[in-house]
This record gives C-alpha cells, sequence and structure tokens, in this order.
C-alpha cells in the first residue's frame, strides 16, 4: 500500500502565501491590533450611543507634538552622524524615525482614545459606583482609609506623594526608552503591548463603571481631616490644578486606578526584563520603591477608594499575562518577515 500523501493544504509558512489579512496582522503586530481592535469598540459604541468624536480641538495638537517629540529625539540620536553627513546617515535616520514611529504609535493612539473618553461619561451607564466603593472600602478595612491615612498628612509628605502621584507615566516610559536603548525592540514592543491592553481595559472599565476619586464623593467631604491638603512647596496645588484641568473624565475616571494599575505592570516587566542592566538589584530596587510610594499617593492624595488600586492590579495582571501569549501568535514581532 502506497504511502499516505500528505494533505494539499499545507501550512502556509512564506509570508507571500498568507492570506492579505494575516499579513497585514502580521505587520500590525500585537500591540498596533489590539489598538485598533478597542478604536473599533470605541467607534461602535459612539455610533450606538449617538457619541460625536470632536478630533478638532487640542488632541491632535497633543499627538503631533507627541510625534514631533519621538522624532525630534531620533534626530538627537543620531545629530552627530547627520550633522557630519556621514555616508548612509540620512537613510538610516530614516528607517529609525519609522521604526521609532511604528514601535512608539500605540501611545499616540491611546492619547486620541482616552481624549474622547469624556464624551462617553454618563452615556452609557447614568449612575456613578462611588457609594459601593466606598462601602466595600469599610467592609474590608473597618474604616474608610482615605480619611484614616489623614492623620499622618503633613506638608512635606503631601509634597513628595504629589511627585510620586506624577511619576505613574514616567515610569513605564523609562523602562521603554532603556529597552529602546539597549536594542531589545521585541522585548520593548511586548512592553507596549501590555500598556495598550492595559489601558483599554481601564478605559472600559471608565465606561460601564463610571467613579470619581473620594474627594469629589459629597458624602464623604465633611469628614476629611484636615479638609484640604496643603503642600510646603506648592508643588502639590500646582500639580492637583495640572491634572484637573487636564482630565475631562475625573468625576467618572477612578475604576479601575490605572496608576496602580501602570505602576504594577511597569513593576512586573522590571522584574521580567530585569537582565535590561547589570545591577538587577538597583533597577528593582528603584521601581519598587517609586511604585510602593505611588500606590499610597493615590490614598493619602485621595485620588482612589482602595478597591480601586485592586481593580488597577487585576487589569495589569491581566495585560501581563495576555502580552506575551500575544506576542508569541504574532510570532514574536511584528517586522519581522
Amino acid at each position: 500500500m502506497p504511502p499516505r500523501m500528505a494533505p494539499a493544504t499545507e501550512p502556509l509558512s512564506s509570508p507571500a502565501q498568507r492570506p492579505a489579512a494575516l499579513r497585514m496582522l502580521r505587520w500590525l503586530g500585537p500591540d498596533y491590533t489590539v489598538l485598533l481592535l478597542f478604536s473599533v469598540v470605541f467607534v461602535v459604541l459612539a455610533f450606538v450611543y449617538g457619541v460625536r468624536w470632536n478630533f478638532f480641538n487640542l488632541t491632535i495638537f497633543g499627538a503631533l507634538g507627541m510625534a514631533a517629540l519621538f522624532v525630534g529625539g531620533t534626530a538627537i540620536m543620531h545629530g552627530r552622524r547627520l550633522w557630519r553627513r556621514e555616508p548612509g546617515a540620512i537613510a538610516y535616520f530614516k528607517q529609525r524615525s519609522v521604526e521609532v514611529m511604528r514601535d512608539f504609535g500605540p501611545f499616540i493612539g491611546l492619547m486620541l482614545v482616552y481624549e474622547h473618553l469624556y464624551m462617553y461619561t454618563g452615556v452609557i451607564r447614568q449612575g456613578r459606583i462611588d457609594a459601593s466603593l466606598m462601602s466595600a472600602d469599610v467592609a474590608l478595612f473597618g474604616v474608610e482609609p482615605t480619611l484614616w491615612i489623614g492623620k499622618l498628612a503633613h506638608p512635606v509628605l503631601t509634597d513628595i506623594f504629589a511627585v510620586a502621584y506624577a511619576s505613574y507615566f514616567p515610569m513605564p516610559l523609562f523602562l521603554c526608552l532603556v529597552l529602546q536603548l539597549k536594542g531589545r525592540r521585541h522585548d520593548f514592543q511586548e512592553l507596549v503591548t501590555a500598556i495598550t491592553v492595559a489601558f483599554y481595559t481601564g478605559f472600559l472599565g471608565y465606561l460601564f463603571f463610571p467613579a470619581g476619586p473620594p474627594r469629589f464623593y459629597q458624602p464623604i467631604l465633611p469628614l476629611f481631616d484636615p479638609p484640604i491638603l496643603h503642600s510646603a512647596l506648592g508643588f502639590f496645588e500646582t500639580s492637583q490644578a495640572t491634572w484637573d484641568a487636564a482630565n475631562q473624565v475625573k468625576v467618572s475616571a477612578s475604576f479601575p486606578s490605572m496608576h496602580c494599575g501602570l505602576s504594577m505592570l511597569t513593576l512586573i516587566y522590571a522584574w521580567r526584563f530585569r537582565d535590561v542592566v547589570q545591577r538587577r538589584a538597583l533597577l528593582l530596587g528603584f521601581f519598587a520603591i517609586c511604585t510602593v510610594t505611588l500606590w499610597t499617593s493615590t490614598i493619602y492624595l485621595r485620588h482612589h477608594w482602595v478597591v480601586d488600586c485592586f481593580a488597577g492590579w487585576s487589569v495589569a495582571f491581566f495585560a501581563a499575562f495576555a502580552a506575551p501569549r500575544l506576542r508569541r501568535a504574532w510570532g514574536g514581532g511584528a517586522l519581522e518577515d
């Protein structure tokens, strides 16, 4: 009996043999695919609930400014070669600019979506869940932590926590830059994929579980002691005013806490990619101290209920679990092949 022939449908191993849709997904990579998928979800929700997106505001200028920053940073890094007009310097600069824009592009997409979340506020779910979050805090701890921690209030401590609270985005960005500078592009793309998954999961939480920070919840306001936090150097007041002016969804974007989520995600990846630097203990210690201080700041500054933090940590672990699996499903990199 002759040997059984292989089936006619062999696996498509060559890029040219793959369907166009698969080739497109391969080029996009998991980070851009997640970005595109969630963007479609938000567009569909906008259509269903009658939300109109407005791009003719400062949002587009912020995105263009971020893009210019990335390309400008690349030019500075290769400035000496460009200035000397070394052979191939211009071509290499163009190639690196495309790669940098491709790799950092999801951050621009996240900015565009986040700046439009206020249009969804109160559209999908009318009532906020602040009362339920406060009740959960009291049930877990026997006291509302944002009230209890007021006993430790001090102007110098307020400034320290204000600085820590402002570090939530620079922390992962710093790790991203380290990975880029070390040539760990695939690891960088995994981290960006995790950040994208985490942020979009958090955005959906804002829409379906709207809640504001304790400092805006009317029933708890008379109980704060001191009633208003003050700083020694004025950094807290300045930064708080900046946060409130920039955040158009501040009264409905606390659950989950993305400050806690993103910092936890950074700590996870600092451990996962700890071999990126020689002094691993120094890297991990730095991120651990910054992360714990930031978590404490969210309660001390009355920005979050503790259960917001629990939800943010859950988002981080979900993103850290999903990102490497998404990377493996894409074969390790968007620009391979």
